[in-house]
């Protein structure tokens, strides 16, 4: 049995994967858990890669609904609802960030 603290590591790492994160982010994500300290340098540098995956995914959504406008309702209408509770969970997040 592997202790817990490593599963948990396992599971970060694979949210991570399902993200796209390079390596090299993910080891700095699990080294800034692990320091469990501040580090305005790092904060820094990992609020810039946040920056950057946001303006991806707002590019990659206006895509998709391009895209979606030119398929039939029903596959629309299940794609729509496959987004919205990620959708509704990613507002939730950033609206702690607007106050």
């Amino acid at each position: 049995m592997y202790p817990e603290e490593v599963i948990e590591d396992l599971k970060f790492i694979e949210k991570c994967k399902q993200m796209h994160l390079p390596l090299e982010q993910i080891k700095q994500k699990i080294e800034l858990m692990k320091a469990n300290k501040l580090d305005i340098d790092n904060i820094s540098k990992q609020t810039e890669q946040i920056t950057s995956q946001m303006n991806v995914l707002r590019d990659e959504l206006v895509e998709i609904y391009d895209w979606m406008e030119k398929i039939d309702q029903d596959e629309k209408a299940e794609m729509k609802k496959r987004l919205h509770s990620h959708s509704i969970d990613l507002i939730k997040t950033l609206v702690l960030f607007s106050s």
